[in-house]
C-alpha cells in the first residue's frame, strides 16, 4: 500500500491511508481502477498482481465497492466488463475531432450519440456491460468538440 501511496498519493492528494480512502470514496470507481493501472504499469507482473490486489482488497474491506473489474472483455459475463479509461474514450474521438467530410462527419456523431445513449439498452444482450453514467456523460460532452471545417458538427 505504501509503494502505492508514493506513486499515487502526489497526484491525488493522497498522504496516507485515510486520505487515498477518502480520495477513493468520493471518486468513480473507473477512476481508482485507472489509478491502480497506471501504477500496476510501473511494477513486474508479480509485484503488479500483489499491489494492486493489496490496494483493491483495502478498498473493499472499508466499502469502496464499485471497482471494475481488470481486463475483462466482451466474452466475460455480463456481470462484469473491461474498464472504461478517459483516456480511452478521449483518444478514440480524436481521430475523429476535425472530419474533412461533414456530411460523414454529421454520421459518424449521431451514430457515437446513439451508441452513448439508446445503444447501451443493447450492450447486455451483446455480452457487454453498458457505460458507467459519468463516463457516458463525458462522452457525450466530448461529441460536441467535433467540428468539419472549424464549425461544430453538434454545437
Amino acid at each position: 500500500m505504501l509503494y502505492f501511496l508514493d506513486f499515487a498519493g502526489p497526484e491525488i492528494g493522497a498522504k496516507d491511508p485515510e486520505s487515498f480512502l477518502a480520495w477513493a470514496k468520493k471518486a468513480d470507481g473507473i477512476e481508482v481502477q485507472d489509478m491502480l493501472e497506471k501504477f500496476a504499469e510501473t511494477k513486474t507482473r508479480g509485484q503488479k498482481l500483489q499491489a494492486v490486489s493489496e490496494v483493491r482488497s483495502f478498498l473493499k474491506r472499508n466499502g469502496k465497492m464499485d471497482l471494475p473489474v481488470p481486463g475483462m472483455t466482451k466474452q466475460a459475463p455480463a456481470r462484469h466488463h473491461r474498464s472504461y479509461k478517459r483516456d480511452e474514450i478521449r483518444e478514440g474521438l480524436l481521430a475523429y475531432l476535425d472530419q474533412k467530410d461533414a456530411e460523414k462527419g454529421k454520421t459518424f456523431v449521431a451514430f457515437a450519440y446513439w451508441a452513448l445513449t439508446d445503444g447501451q439498452a443493447d450492450e447486455s444482450g451483446l455480452g457487454y456491460a453498458a457505460l458507467p453514467a459519468a463516463i457516458q456523460q463525458k462522452a457525450i460532452e466530448e461529441l460536441h468538440s467535433i467540428t468539419a471545417g472549424a464549425s461544430p458538427i453538434w454545437p
